[in-house]
């Protein structure tokens, strides 16, 4: 009978080989496996354990870290436990955070403060949390992308098509139990969420038709939403507590008297009225358009720093307008063909880009002829 053929276990292969159960050939900076697969070699994190401590005693290993809710165990949330915090960081995942640091956080161009904000404060969550850490490599990711850096590679295409399920679940296991020490990484994540939905669309974006497109903003719209829904569970904690403000308001907020775009834009919102009542729309339907537009007018007076502006209505549409949105409804694309022109204010960032005149476009190319007066405003300003 032949003998069992020797094997040696590998000690320090990548964590894909590992999680795929094969051999890792352990060549580095990419194992032989990931280099035909084209994928990310991410190596697999050493195990530390301070003096006195036992190796299976997770809850003693990082006592830094908030411990987790006392839950049933369940396999769902056993694969939860070790995406709170990141063992250590790769090569490669080293460089997107070195990225981030000295050219995403600084892209938004919103002010000193909010870009110190989110190279300090925010690098400091992401160490502490793995799925605030995974937006942060993927926004990365997505910026090299979209600013046809240099330095984007099928890793990293790899990496964004891969996505951001894992984190969203970690984030919305994070959300359900709110306590002093994740409160502010749960408030900030939706805005990493926010630039995400925007940015993604415009990924090797293909030609799409219309109906595509338009089902793509309304995704976005539902996304921003969830800022609203987060928000005021969250932000009693930090109040509560007294605890350190990631920025002060004059950091996001525009302290100087209302931009003249706003107050056109806010003009042209007031025409749309007569628009909504002489519609063929019944009673309730006219009733969400008009309340729709009172809010986006009520959004403008909140005066967010410029390339924060997409982030303002969004977050205050009702479910009734986006369902109006699904069924295409003439006068709510109307009023979302004005948001086109925050959207088209914004081009220079690299997450909003051709948003604004795209969106124009197929809006333009699906109303009635009888409704094209009514976009008068941003076919002015964006064409």
């Amino acid at each position: 009978m032949p003998g069992r053929r020797p094997h040696t276990k590998s000690r320090a292969g990548c964590q894909r080989c590992k999680e795929k159960h094969v051999k890792c050939d352990e060549v580095r900076p990419t194992c032989g496996a990931c280099a035909r697969y084209g994928v990310p070699c991410v190596p697999k994190p050493l195990a530390t354990v301070r003096r006195g401590e036992q190796r299976g005693n997770l809850s003693s290993a990082s006592p830094a870290l908030p411990a987790l809710p006392a839950t049933p165990a369940s396999p769902a949330s056993l694969l939860l436990v070790p995406s709170r915090a990141r063992a250590a960081l790769s090569l490669w995942e080293f460089e997107l955070v070195h990225h981030w640091i000295l050219h995403v956080a600084e892209s938004f161009q919103v002010s000193p403060g909010f870009h110190r904000a989110w190279c300090d404060r925010g690098i400091r969550v992401a160490t502490q949390y793995d799925f605030f850490l995974h937006m942060i490599l993927m926004l990365s990711a997505l910026h090299l992308a979209l600013t046809k850096s240099p330095f984007f590679t099928e890793a990293h295409r790899t990496f964004i098509l891969e996505g951001c399920s894992d984190a969203t679940t970690s984030f919305r296991k994070e959300a359900e139990n709110i306590n002093d020490s994740n409160s502010h990484a749960v408030q900030a994540f939706p805005f990493l969420m926010s630039i995400y939905a925007l940015a993604l669309p415009q990924f090797d974006r293909e030609e799409k038709g219309g109906e595509a497109v338009l089902d793509e903003m309304i995704h976005i719209l539902i996304v921003i939403k969830g800022n609203s829904l987060v928000r005021p569970t969250t932000t009693p904690w930090p109040r509560a507590r007294v605890s350190p403000r990631w920025m002060e308001e004059k950091d996001y907020l525009d302290q100087t008297d209302e931009d003249n775009r706003d107050k056109d834009l806010r003009n042209a919102l007031g025409t749309l009225q007569p628009w909504v009542e002489s519609s063929s729309d019944d009673p309730r339907v006219r009733s969400i358009n008009s309340e729709t537009i009172q809010l986006f007018r009520e959004t403008l007076k909140i005066h967010l720093k410029r390339s924060l502006r997409p982030l303002s209505w969004p977050n205050a549409v009702q479910n009734d307008y986006i369902d109006l949105l699904r069924h295409r409804n003439p006068m709510a694309l109307v009023v979302l063909a004005h948001y086109a022109v925050i959207l088209g204010q914004c081009s220079d960032q690299w997450w909003c880009s051709s948003w604004g005149e795209r969106l124009l476009s197929v809006i333009a190319a699906m109303l009635p002829e009888e409704y094209q007066g009514a976009i008068a405003y941003p076919l002015q300003m964006l064409t």
